[in-house]
């Protein structure tokens, strides 16, 4: 059998990889910056839809939905003030509990877990420094079902 330089015949059928140009670099960086520039300018990034609009949302990509759809209980933006914070902090804390416990949770099984630290986060909020008052606007008085709706 008879070994043969595949490398050396690619580089025939196609040229080789060539670097950059230095001014395509500058023109690639000037534009990256440009538009760094122009979001922290303008906030308006908040559509009312993006779940993890925390601090880390100059490192994440924007998402853009195609078509507007309408905000229900099972949305992060359904809700208001201390409602949002306190579903924030109960997401969070169900994330490290996933992470810690159970890896692979069950809806049905695993629920009421999601209920318990919806009510923990909702009664540290409450007996807090911050001594936290939740309206009763938009939301779902009992934990368990405001977990079923909530994708914790």
């Amino acid at each position: 059998m008879e070994s043969r330089d595949v490398l050396a015949e690619h580089r025939k059928k196609n040229r080789a990889n060539r670097p950059p140009k230095e001014q395509q670099l500058l023109d690639a960086a000037h534009q990256q910056l440009t538009v760094a520039a122009l979001d922290t300018m303008s906030n308006d990034g908040e559509d009312g839809y993006d779940e993890d609009s925390d601090s880390d949302e100059s490192q994440r990509a924007r998402r853009h939905s195609k078509s507007k759809r309408e905000v229900t209980p099972k949305c992060l933006a359904f809700y208001e003030g201390s409602w949002r914070e306190a579903l924030k902090m109960a997401k969070l804390r169900f994330r490290r509990y996933v992470m810690l416990y159970n890896g692979f949770p069950i809806l049905a099984d695993h629920l009421p877990e999601a209920a318990q630290i919806i009510a923990r986060v909702v009664e540290d909020m409450k007996r807090g420094e911050d001594h936290v008052i939740f309206d009763k606007g938009k939301h779902i008085s009992n934990p368990f079902a405001l977990a079923a709706y909530i994708q914790v």
